[in-house]
């Protein structure tokens, strides 16, 4: 007897109709730019580029979360444009298809006010999540405020496995690889700036 083989049947991808509305800001605050892909059987690759299909630059401040929005934490008149495009790349189909542009407009002003960190995602003070064991689990903190937070990772319970944890995306991820049942236990991230300082606590249990 074979092994059962599963087989998924997907159409061509195709994203919404929708009205995309001018994003409009003023200097120094926070903006979240919505991707919102089709659903996909397999995982999806998103990219943000702009008309002339070069991607948007990420740092500390401008960052793709791993829901594929694009999130600031503080904009600078330099944001300011018309081609924000979210593409999302299928696999499966071997399709790439995009968004409607979204025009985000920065409006200028003589005093940014300065602000403490305030995490954008995830929303609450804390989160349980089920790790399998051997797979890997990511964890994932994007903040606003300005001066522009950092990131960085603790764990209560204990040293963080350093032989299996990596931080990417500015520090705003991480990911344990080969998770193990001791590897339960809360995992906190601290978003920090010159103002003060937010956190958000996973809560990890290990099947």
């Amino acid at each position: 007897m074979s092994h059962e083989i599963q087989l998924m049947a997907e159409g061509t991808p195709k994203w919404p109709k929708e009205t995309v509305k001018p994003v409009e800001v003023e200097e120094g605050e926070s903006v979240i730019l919505p991707c919102h892909p089709p659903p996909s059987a397999e995982p999806l690759r998103i990219y943000w580029m702009n008309s002339k299909i070069l991607h948007i630059k990420q740092d500390e401040r401008v960052t793709m979360g791993q829901n594929g929005n694009l999130y600031f934490a503080n904009v600078l008149t330099s944001d300011n444009h018309s081609d924000y495009i979210c593409h999302a790349h299928f696999p499966g189909t071997r399709t790439i298809i995009q968004k409607e542009p979204i025009d985000l407009r920065v409006k200028a002003t003589n005093s940014m006010m300065d602000r403490k960190p305030h995490l954008l995602f995830p929303t609450n003070s804390s989160s349980h999540l089920v790790a399998l064991q051997g797979q890997p689990l990511i964890l994932e903190c994007i903040a606003e405020g300005f001066p522009t937070p950092t990131i960085k990772w603790l764990r209560p319970s204990g040293p963080m496995p350093a032989d299996r944890v990596t931080y990417q995306n500015h520090n705003k991820t991480l990911q344990l690889l080969n998770v193990g049942e001791e590897d339960d236990g809360e995992y906190r991230c601290l978003a920090e700036n010159s103002l003060g300082s937010d956190r958000h606590a996973y809560y990890v249990t290990v099947e």
